[in-house]
């Protein structure tokens, strides 16, 4: 037996940002992805290892690393916290894509 209004839903990490525009809908995707030389450059300057920032910024040394190899993206709260934590502007470490 199946039960009412049941159904599933696919979360992904990146997802669609809505925005009204005059009585209107929009989904938007916004994509945040490390620019890789400079969040080495950065974290390093920091005297940070993977695994240091990784613990500060409460994601693991597993995510730092794929972000830094341009393999993951990022939400807009991690950006945030990881470009707090390297003393950087959001947009001197992340590029920020609309697709």
């Amino acid at each position: 037996m199946t039960r009412g209004n049941q159904h599933k839903t696919n979360k992904r990490m990146t997802s669609p940002r809505e925005i009204t525009v005059v009585g209107e809908v929009m989904k938007i995707r916004i994509k945040i992805a490390a620019k890789p030389e400079a969040f080495i450059k950065a974290r390093i300057t920091k005297g940070f290892s993977q695994r240091e920032l990784a613990r500060h910024s409460g994601v693991s040394h597993a995510y730092i690393s794929l972000l830094e190899r341009r393999k993951k993206n990022v939400g807009p709260f991690t950006a945030k916290k990881l470009s707090e934590l390297l003393d950087k502007e959001i947009e001197e470490l992340f590029e920020i894509y609309i697709a």
